[in-house]
């Protein structure tokens, strides 16, 4: 019987996730309108040469590292919230979230899940479109393993595996949020609103892993500081953020994302603006913009209720 290569269309379901341990009849939930996810295993290894050899003597294995990373349009923020927000309870890194890929290899239905993952990134960017993705280390990259398999895997009944639903509505962009002004900035007497061009995001998260002597993946993975930066581009006006930027003056900033009866915002809290570059060129066929890089101490996402 001759093979059947695959191609990104032999996907059968949307990636999903599960968060916490798996064994528990675990409930998949959708990421969003996903549009890539990368699972890598990589080998920490160590190559060992001996005098009067010219070949290697060893290509030695030591353990493994598995990374992953995801990119994704939003249609609800949990994902985003998961990825940004501080280590606390359920829908926080406190919890490792698990992976699924089910799609087509070699003409018949695989599963694969890498387990365990915390993030280490996540990258958020607001102008046409709320583009999203994020970066993830953890515990383990499955192998491909059939639909019983799985089911022994989450601890679920035959043919009773909880997959997410399908998709109903529209991934967010610029006009989601139902307001021509989704930018507003507190300097301090209240919000007002500025033109957004573009807007970027960068939550570093430092993680901490455990790995002893004798084991080949880390026992725990945990997340530990916090850094949030970015840009923001708006145009060029009369505006307080030059005497902001010479004080280092703290501000708060505000992005509506989505309107709705629980609109979701976006909020960046002690956000000091590290510079002020004016700039003019003759080659330009833009209105004159000014982009500021930014340092924030706090950043969180809120609910979202349609």
């Amino acid at each position: 019987m001759s093979y059947v290569p695959s191609t990104n269309k032999d996907y059968l379901r949307r990636i999903q996730y599960t968060e916490g341990a798996l064994g528990t009849d675990n409930v998949f939930l959708n990421v969003g309108f996903t549009s890539r996810f990368n699972s890598t295993l990589t080998n920490d290894r160590e190559v060992i040469r001996e005098l009067g050899f010219e070949d290697i003597g060893y290509d030695l294995k030591l353990g493994e590292v598995i990374t992953a990373e995801l990119g994704w349009r939003a249609v609800e923020p949990s994902m985003i919230k998961y990825c940004m927000a501080l280590c606390a309870s359920t829908g926080t890194p406190a919890n490792p979230i698990n992976i699924l890929e089910n799609c087509r290899i070699n003409n018949a239905s695989k599963f694969f899940v890498t387990e365990g993952l915390k993030p280490t990134r996540l990258s958020l960017t607001y102008a046409r479109m709320l583009e999203l993705s994020a970066n993830f280390v953890g515990l383990n990259q499955g192998d491909a393993i059939d639909e019983e398999d799985l089911e022994t895997l989450v601890g679920a009944d035959p043919g009773l595996v909880q997959y997410a639903g399908n998709i109903t509505t529209a991934p967010w962009s610029n006009l989601s949020g139902g307001t021509t002004t989704p930018v507003t900035i507190d300097s301090g007497s209240g919000f007002t609103a500025y033109p957004n061009i573009s807007f970027s995001m960068d939550v570093g998260r430092a993680i901490a892993t455990n790995q002893p002597s004798g084991n080949a993946t880390p026992t725990h993975i945990d997340v530990t500081n916090r850094e949030i930066t970015g840009n923001w581009t708006t145009i060029l006006k009369d505006d307080p953020f030059y005497t902001a930027v010479k004080n280092g003056q703290a501000l708060t900033m505000k992005i509506r994302l989505k309107s709705g009866g629980t609109p979701c915002d976006l909020t960046l809290n002690d956000l000091v603006f590290n510079s002020y570059p004016r700039v003019s060129d003759a080659g330009s066929t833009t209105h004159r913009q000014i982009t500021f890089g930014y340092q924030a101490k706090t950043a969180s996402i809120s609910a979202y209720v349609p």
